[in-house]
């Protein structure tokens, strides 16, 4: 840890923080789990000038050892609204309906390609919202409390760390 400390100096970078759980490894064993935090961000001066306020959020997972680690540069978002960026699920591609609605959306759609996946994306997640409902919801109280359980199973000395 002295070397990564000393690396860090000699190139003028500091890890910026995180909030979320305290680790972002662990061995994933039951008995004699080990946790970390070995994934970090670090940035340099002119990086952190550029964005002061950025932030790192420790994810959830559950199909890795590693939790993603998610760099925020602008959490305070122009009248502290967050975008909400479009996702696919692949749950959609089993459903009938999905061809219709692209089909329709990217035909119908005005102007460059930018244009039309724009507003390809406004209208999936219009059918999204209708065919499955409030998924994306109900996969947020799932992660969040996963994040809580991960977070708990990682304070109550389940576990040990690795280093000191």
């Amino acid at each position: 840890m002295r070397d990564f400390q000393s690396c860090l100096e000699a190139c003028c970078l500091e890890d910026i923080g995180y909030m979320g759980g305290k680790y972002t490894w662990c061995n994933n064993h039951r008995e004699g789990a080990i946790f970390e935090r070995l994934d970090r961000a670090v940035v340099d001066g002119n990086w952190r000038s550029l964005f002061p306020s950025a932030i790192v959020n420790h994810d959830v997972t559950t199909v890795s050892d590693h939790i993603p680690i998610v760099v925020d540069c602008l959490p305070n978002a122009v009248g502290g609204r967050t975008n909400k960026r479009f996702r696919f699920e692949e749950m959609c591609t089993g459903h009938e309906g999905l061809e219709v609605v692209v089909k329709q959306g990217w035909e119908g759609g005005r102007g460059d390609v930018v244009c039309k996946i724009v507003g390809l994306s406004f209208d999936l997640t219009s059918w999204d919202r209708l065919v499955f409902g409030s998924v994306n919801r109900r996969l947020k109280i799932k992660h969040r409390r996963l994040g809580w359980l991960q977070q708990q199973q990682s304070s109550v000395g389940l576990g040990r760390r690795l280093t000191t």
